[in-house]
């Protein structure tokens, strides 16, 4: 094996990653696990398992604002207001990575824009979901991540017009 993709999801203990999809690529070299992937690799003993692991707990944690260089140092109530600021802003992308996921699903699928019509209906019904949970808490900026699906009309067979049964616009 020389490449390995590996998803983590974010842990869910009161992180700003909850739930994210985080996609790593690993090269490895052509005699691993004889030699190291990376730093402090121990032949034998070390595993992708605990570097993936490792990953998720202490880079993906409640406190990521700490990891980053030189943020160790500031502490206090500044530290903790920026780390706040900087959970916020990570949560915010993390879910607006969700919607650009599910607004460009796979391709190679059956059906208009690489999804079968019933994923396609399927995401854009869930998607709604959580959306109007953050408009009714007053956060701003729902709209514009709501997906751009919309329904033109429902076909109840197969025609030449749409062949794949209800038609689907993607708004760019």
């Amino acid at each position: 094996m020389e490449l390995l993709r590996a998803v983590i999801v974010g842990p869910s203990s009161g992180t700003p990653h909850h739930d994210g999809l985080f996609v790593f690529d690993c090269l490895f070299p052509t005699d691993y696990p004889n030699s190291p992937p990376g730093d402090s690799w121990v032949p034998g003993k070390s595993t992708m398992l605990q570097v993936l692991v490792s990953i998720q707990a202490n880079i993906l944690n409640s406190r990521p604002f700490f990891n980053e260089p030189e943020h160790e140092r500031i502490t206090g109530a500044q530290g903790e207001q920026k780390s706040k600021k900087y959970n916020e802003d990570v949560c915010v992308l993390s879910l607006k990575m969700m919607i650009q996921t599910i607004n460009r699903p796979p391709k190679n699928q059956d059906g208009p824009e690489g999804g079968s019509i019933e994923f396609m209906f399927a995401i854009a019904e869930i998607v709604h979901l959580p959306l109007d949970h953050f408009s009714q808490i007053g956060m701003p900026g729902c709209d514009e991540l709501r997906p751009k699906i919309i329904l033109i009309g429902r076909c109840s067979s197969y025609c030449k017009i749409c062949p794949w049964g209800p038609s689907l616009y993607y708004a760019d």
